[in-house]
């Protein structure tokens, strides 16, 4: 999230219109240093799972340990050649995969992957990022045009909001832990319809500055909430198999997004001012939330939706065969 943090606690470090950076470039600079800080976390924290064809994870090649013996007084136990690893429970059977068709399209994926699962994620992340897009885009003009504010209140504003996404970032994990995943991004999707729904005002274009505050605040805690989990639901409904090219094309929705949304932001601006802008957060906010409901029993993870797909095509075999 260095890039969320750049553009809006960058601009704090240009107040005054006098700093060591280039106001024009604070934001990219101090994105540079939280890229360099992810670096450094994922060189020392991170470490690569290998994965074989099929999905299965590789055994790992370190020596087992004998850890029985309670006798030896050893801080490090010693290891035993060629003895194979015991589970200390018994295994599942394994799906009994058979049953599902091969695809007549899409062949290069695996068939026990829930496409709509996939492509539904991949729609309401789009969705997301294009809201965000849109503020991002035209926050900066609607502070300007409608209260004065110049590059060092704007910057203060970008600030907060970059504070308050931290705490909302922090805040995801114990969450989910007592909600969902699933219920995450409802309650993320909700707080981005709030943002737009509480600057909406048919027969004005001046919002009250305490409105405009609140919206910032709920799409401060909202956004965070709902792109973060999109990415963890993801990778959940695609469970062992290979991820690295549907990542990839998680990352180009987004990408699109990231186009489409200036223009938008821009159009509606010129043609309907505060409207039109809060009009496509919130109803952009509101199509994914619902999209979200409609399929919430496919944003699952992998075991769950193969689970599905075999009851499914089980019935329907025990049904032809009848």
């Amino acid at each position: 999230n260095a890039e969320y943090m750049g553009i809006h606690v960058g601009g704090s470090l240009y107040p005054n219109g006098v700093y060591l950076l280039d106001g024009a470039t604070a934001a990219g600079w101090f994105s540079t240093l939280i890229c360099i800080v992810n670096l450094v976390l994922i060189a020392r924290y991170f470490v690569d799972v290998p994965v074989e064809d099929g999905g299965a994870v590789a055994p790992s090649k370190k020596p087992v340990f004998d850890t029985l013996d309670q006798t030896v007084q050893s801080e490090v136990p010693k290891p035993i050649p060629n003895r194979p690893t015991t589970p200390t429970s018994a295994l599942p059977p394994p799906a009994k995969t058979d049953v599902i068709p091969e695809r007549t399209c899409c062949v290069s994926v695996d068939k026990t992957i829930d496409l709509l699962a996939v492509g539904i994620c991949m729609f309401v992340f789009f969705l997301v990022i294009t809201v965000f897009a849109v503020f991002e885009t035209i926050l900066s003009k609607i502070v300007n045009d409608l209260y004065d504010w110049k590059t060092e209140k704007s910057g203060i504003l970008f600030m907060a909001c970059g504070v308050v996404s931290i705490f909302a970032f922090a805040a995801i994990k114990p969450l989910a832990k007592k909600l969902s995943d699933r219920a995450v991004l409802a309650l993320g999707l909700l707080g981005m319809i709030g943002a737009g729904g509480i600057c909406l005002d048919f027969h004005s274009d001046n919002i009250p500055l305490w409105r405009f505050l609140i919206a910032q605040a709920l799409f401060s805690i909202g956004y965070p909430w709902a792109s973060a989990i999109l990415y963890a639901l993801f990778s959940k409904i695609l469970g062992e198999t290979k991820q690295g090219t549907m990542i990839g094309i998680l990352t180009a929705a987004g990408s699109m997004a990231r186009t489409l949304g200036p223009l938008a932001a821009g159009y509606g601006y010129y043609y309907g001012h505060t409207k039109a802008v809060y009009l496509i957060i919130g109803g952009s906010a509101t199509l994914a939330l619902l999209t979200t409901l409609v399929f919430w029993t496919k944003l699952q993870e992998y075991e769950v939706l193969l689970e599905h797909m075999i009851a499914k095509y089980t019935k329907r075999s025990a049904r032809f065969l009848a």
